[in-house]
């Protein structure tokens, strides 16, 4: 897999992903707008760090996440990690964030890596338990997602 730099033409094929409301709050936790659109993603991603596309090697986008590297501790903060949908279930996500996890250690030298889940994204959760994450904090009833009230748990991976 290939990580670059996200670039404005990424945008339509990324912005097919979230096929419904609460795929895009899972992902986003509405910090960008829904439905989504280029304007308010490119806007709120020049804040978020570093923007970044996974790509098979004949260039086809097949996930996104931000990056943003913390020089004082050398940790980094995975977030908005959102796999295309139409690769999901093959095993797509494990080597993306084979990947991102790759890029911190080698070209951040990151000594570890963090990110927040929500408690109802079981599949995420397995699949970031099986690349060395292990729970840090569980906050209950953080975000409220029309009558639903969602856990998020922050994760990290000192195993850089």
């Amino acid at each position: 897999m290939i990580i670059r730099d996200y670039e404005s033409k990424d945008f339509d094929e990324i912005s097919k992903w979230c096929r419904d409301e609460k795929i895009h709050a899972l992902w986003c936790a509405y910090k960008f707008d829904y439905p989504l659109n280029q304007n308010n993603f490119e806007t709120m991603l020049e804040k978020l760090g570093e923007a970044k596309v996974v790509c098979l090697e004949d260039g086809q986008i097949v996930g996104f996440f931000c990056y943003d590297h913390h020089e004082e501790d050398q940790i980094g903060m995975l977030k908005f990690v959102i796999l295309s949908s139409r690769h999901r279930g093959m095993g797509y996500g494990s080597k993306m964030i084979d990947a991102a996890l790759s890029y911190a250690k080698e070209e951040k030298l990151a000594l570890g890596v963090k990110l927040n889940v929500f408690d109802i994204n079981s599949t995420a959760i397995g699949c970031y338990t099986k690349h060395g994450f292990i729970k840090m904090q569980e906050t209950p009833e953080a975000f409220v997602f029309q009558n639903e009230k969602w856990g998020r748990i922050s994760m990290i991976n000192n195993n850089l």
